[in-house]
């Protein structure tokens, strides 16, 4: 009976707006986060061709967001179309289009980078295969560059790319059991437990911010225990606290889009409840 108490109320928690574990200015404001449906011009979708090259021409010819938008299905119906800003002034969109061969539909999912309302880079994805429609070095390089220089880091054009084909999320004790941890999680919850701050350092210097929110919970869970974090953690942290960035996370069994501050119930979780840390999992404390 415990047990169940214990996931209605994550249920509940995972709710809540995030809370801010830093003594910030009472008069600093954070944004919410901008994932959100584009505004739908007109309904009817079109086929993006009849194969993988053709879809790669079809939206190379895309300049803007709103003219790639001509070719996702149901846009005037369905939020299809996730956005969300990133650092300098960079916005990622994910959403798919259609490929119809001989009266067979298949989807293909779109993923990319706009700077200035224009797309710098681009991918779409088929059965885990992926070809780019566009792909602005000179772009890569700003962002990269950049990047390092935010995070004292010193990734280049490979790891962008790796971060561009990026399908993690925030998964803490997933499922209709909530018995599923993505291993970056474990790595994290292990992390707090032996109150071991490196892989965690790595984790909210990543390009990616599903991995920057494992940083942020297992940092901000330590600071609760009274570890203290260095000027440099602090930094980092509440540079992404304040971005606030969406990111990718489940919730029970269900995969959402939520602000980072809304992952924030797992600090408290993880420091006040009846389960205990063993192996990267949570298990309940026996009396």
């Amino acid at each position: 009976m415990k047990f169940v108490i214990y996931f209605i109320l994550l249920g509940f928690l995972i709710t809540q707006p995030g809370k801010d574990l830093f003594d910030f200015n009472a008069d600093e404001t954070f944004e919410k986060s901008n994932a959100k449906p584009a505004e739908p011009t007109h309904w009817e979708p079109r086929s993006v061709g009849s194969n993988f090259a053709e879809a790669v021409q079809t939206l190379a010819n895309c300049k803007t967001l709103e003219a790639l938008l001509d070719y996702v299905p149901g846009r005037g119906t369905h939020n299809l179309i996730w956005i969300r800003d990133l650092d300098f002034r960079v916005k990622q969109f994910k959403t798919y289009g259609l490929i119809v061969r001989k009266e067979e539909r298949h989807r293909i999912n779109i993923i990319g980078l706009i700077q200035n309302d224009s797309i710098q880079f681009g991918l779409v994805e088929l059965e885990n295969k992926f070809l780019y429609f566009k792909n602005n070095i000179s772009f890569i390089q700003y962002y990269v560059e950049n990047h390092n220089n935010l995070y004292k880091t010193n990734f280049n054009y490979n790891d962008f790319h790796s971060f561009s084909k990026n399908k993690k999320s925030v998964q803490i004790a997933c499922g209709y059991a909530g018995t599923y941890y993505a291993p970056e999680a474990k790595i994290m919850l292990q992390s707090v437990q032996k109150a071991d701050k490196k892989p965690l350092n790595l984790f909210i210097r990543s390009i990616v911010p599903e991995i920057q929110a494992y940083g942020v919970i297992g940092l901000l869970a330590m600071k609760e225990r009274c570890i203290a974090l260095s000027k440099e953690e602090s930094r980092i942290v509440k540079h992404l606290l304040k971005q606030n960035a969406a990111v990718e996370m489940c919730v029970t069994c269900v995969s959402d889009k939520r602000p980072l501050q809304a992952a924030l119930h797992w600090v408290k979780v993880i420091n006040d409840s009846d389960f205990d840390i063993v192996n990267g999992k949570f298990e309940r404390i026996e009396n």
